[in-house]
Formats: C-alpha cells, sequence, structure tokens
C-alpha cells in the first residue's frame, strides 16, 4: 500500500477526522423464529486507516445516520 498524502498527515487530528464509509451484505441472520435480513457499514479512517464496522437492519436514512452516531 502506498504511503498517505501530507495533506493527511496533520498531526493531533483525532481519529476519523477524514473517513470513508461503505455499506456491504446483505446476510441472512435467523433470529427467534425468523430470518432477518441485515447490512455492513464500514468505516475507514484515512489518517491512522483504522477500521471500524457496524451492523445495520436497512439501507435507509435513518439508519445509517443511527450508525455514524
Amino acid at each position: 500500500m502506498a504511503d498517505l498524502p501530507k495533506e493527511r498527515l496533520v498531526p493531533y487530528q483525532p481519529p476519523f477526522t477524514y473517513t470513508g464509509l461503505d455499506f456491504f451484505g446483505p446476510f441472512y441472520v435467523k433470529g427467534s423464529r425468523s430470518t432477518v435480513k441485515v447490512y455492513g457499514c464500514i468505516f475507514v479512517c484515512f489518517n491512522s486507516r483504522a477500521v471500524h464496522i457496524k451492523d445495520v437492519s436497512s439501507l435507509e436514512t435513518d439508519t445509517f445516520i443511527q450508525a455514524l452516531l
């Protein structure tokens, strides 16, 4: 993997100041009596290359905002 650009290597910036995200799935998870469709949302920190993954129940705006917070 190539080195990060100098613009992203600003010291004393909190993690995930510069972030990319993507959705993946669906995965079918067996619940108590039914099968539920679940998606994954992956957040990537451009400064430190850290990764955070959340599971979301749908691709709607409300569920994305809940995953973002």
